[in-house]
C-alpha cells in the first residue's frame, strides 16, 4: 500500500449510504451523454477527476486517474498538488470548476443552490460536460472505495478503516443488480431533466 493510500485511509469523509449510492449512480448515468462532447480538454477532465477523488479518498480511482492525467499531458509536480487539494497550478480559467467540483464532493453530491447557480454562469457553454465528468467520477469513488477495500481484504491486507466486509459487499450487489435499471430509468428521465 503506497503512502498516499495510507494517508486517505485517515481521512474524514464518510462512505456513501445507499440512497447517497442511488442517487449518485443516477446522476451519473443520466450524465453519460454529455461527457463525450468536446467542450472541455481531457487534460481538463482528469483535472477535475483527481479533485473530486481527493475529497472522496479513493486510492482505486486516484491511481486509474493519476496515469490518464499523465496520459493527458499533466506532470507528477500538477498531480501531487491537485492529490493535496491544491489548485495554485491550475489555469485560472478552470480554478472555479475544480472549486466547484471539490465543494461537490464535499455536499456528497448536493451542491448548494447559490454555488451551483454561479459555476453555471460562469462556464455557460460547458458545465453541463463539466457536470458530467464530476457526477462520474463520483459514481466512480462510491465503487473504488468499497471495491478497493474488499480487494485488499481478500488479499489478507489491510483495507480502508471507513469500510467493512458486509458494506462492501452491499455496494457489489447494488452494481449488480441495479446498475443496469438505474442506466435504463436516467435514459427515460433525461428528456426531463
Amino acid at each position: 500500500m503506497s503512502n498516499i493510500e495510507k494517508e486517505w485511509m485517515k481521512r474524514e469523509q464518510k462512505l456513501f449510504s445507499p440512497a447517497e449510492l442511488l442517487g449518485i449512480m443516477f446522476e451519473a448515468m443520466s450524465s453519460l451523454p454529455r461527457m463525450k462532447k468536446g467542450k472541455i480538454s481531457q487534460t481538463f477532465k482528469e483535472r477535475l477527476m483527481l479533485a473530486v477523488t481527493e475529497v472522496n479518498g479513493c486510492p482505486m480511482c486516484s491511481y486509474f486517474h493519476v496515469e490518464q492525467a499523465l496520459k493527458s499531458g499533466l506532470n507528477d509536480e500538477q498531480i501531487k498538488k491537485l492529490l493535496v487539494g491544491s489548485l495554485d497550478h491550475v489555469p485560472d480559467e478552470e480554478v472555479k470548476a475544480l472549486l466547484f467540483a471539490q465543494h461537490y464532493a464535499e455536499k456528497r453530491g448536493k451542491p448548494d443552490k447559490g454555488i451551483y447557480e454561479g459555476f453555471k454562469e460562469d462556464y455557460k457553454e460547458s458545465h453541463k460536460e463539466i457536470m458530467a465528468a464530476i457526477r462520474i467520477i463520483m459514481f466512480g469513488n462510491c465503487l473504488g472505495i468499497p471495491f478497493g477495500s474488499l480487494k485488499e481484504r481478500l488479499k489478507g491486507q489491510k483495507s480502508d478503516s471507513r469500510s467493512n466486509l458486509a458494506y462492501e459487499l452491499m455496494v457489489v450487489f447494488m452494481f449488480v443488480f441495479l446498475t443496469l435499471p438505474v442506466f435504463l430509468l436516467s435514459i427515460f428521465a433525461m428528456p426531463f431533466k
